[in-house]
């Protein structure tokens, strides 16, 4: 899917400040950078969570189905779980969509 966008006078001359002449290109690239360091923040939120019960969510999970996590019913655990569970969706969401951005760079 394509699609034309508009930009202004004052984002232009700032993307050209970097001397790309490809502003899609260029984009991208901010993008993926951009991507990057939320996938970054995302893993600095999980770390606390593996440090704390000493596994990986998918451990943590399997865990948590087998009952070896002590008191998975108490607000803390549920909450951790909760919490860690939506950090680790956002994490594959935001690199499924880093992967489609650098295949299609690779493409290009």
């Amino acid at each position: 899917m394509s699609a034309t966008i508009t930009v202004n006078d004052r984002l232009l001359k700032a993307l050209q400040l970097f001397g790309e002449t490809n502003i899609e290109k260029q984009m991208s690239e901010f993008l993926q950078e951009i991507l990057v360091n939320k996938l970054k923040a995302c893993n600095d939120q999980v770390l606390p969570f593996e440090v704390k019960y000493g596994m990986s969510f998918s451990e943590f999970d399997r865990a948590w189905d087998a009952g070896l996590i002590p008191n998975p019913h108490c607000h803390e655990v549920e909450s951790d779980y909760i919490d860690w569970e939506a950090l680790e969706l956002e994490k594959r969401k935001i690199l499924g969509v880093l992967v489609d951005l650098r295949r299609a760079s690779d493409d290009t």
